[in-house]
């Protein structure tokens, strides 16, 4: 490979490592927006709830032009009191709600929600109706694994780069 050609490969794995770079800053901070929610609801209050309501519905894919692509997602309603009024709520965690390709996966995230069972709500003093389950953001757990993802190409990309003299040569 002559110089120039090795000059070019070396121009193109840095412009992939710069991209890879910003495409993870970006998708951190979409991590962090997404946590935020969960971050501020470590200062709610806590009461003790009783589930109401515990089912499964089904969604079907809007993209898909055949709709034969089926979602099951995991609802549940709870009952609480907060500040001597009692209150209803629908939410397990931050986020949108889990949705699984397999029954059995939206069945296994409902198993600690039967009609009846006691549970703790975390609802927000400030609007004593606004409560989760889980003060969690499972979304942004996810997009904090394909950020490191991201990085690990990134830094595979530079190290390409400024190794690939040094292989050619």
């Amino acid at each position: 490979m002559d110089p120039m050609q090795v000059g070019f490969v070396q121009f193109l794995l840095l412009l992939l490592g710069m991209g890879m770079g910003i495409m993870m800053f970006v998708i951190l901070l979409l991590a962090l927006i997404q946590s935020a929610p969960a971050m501020s609801a470590r200062e709610w209050s806590s009461t003790d709830g009783i589930v109401v309501q515990s089912f499964i519905s089904t969604e079907h894919d809007d993209e898909d032009a055949k709709a034969s692509r089926i979602y099951y997602v995991p609802n549940v309603a709870y009952t609480y009191f907060a500040q001597d009024i009692q209150q209803l709520g629908t939410r397990i965690h931050f986020g949108a709600h889990k949705k699984n390709t397999v029954r059995e996966g939206a069945e296994k995230d409902l198993s600690a929600y039967p009609v009846g069972a006691h549970v703790t709500v975390y609802y927000d003093p400030e609007r004593p109706n606004n409560s989760v389950l889980k003060r969690e953001a499972p979304a942004a757990g996810r997009l904090g694994l394909v950020a490191l993802g991201v990085m690990f190409v990134c830094i595979v990309a530079f190290a390409a780069a400024f190794l690939l003299p040094n292989l050619v040569g």
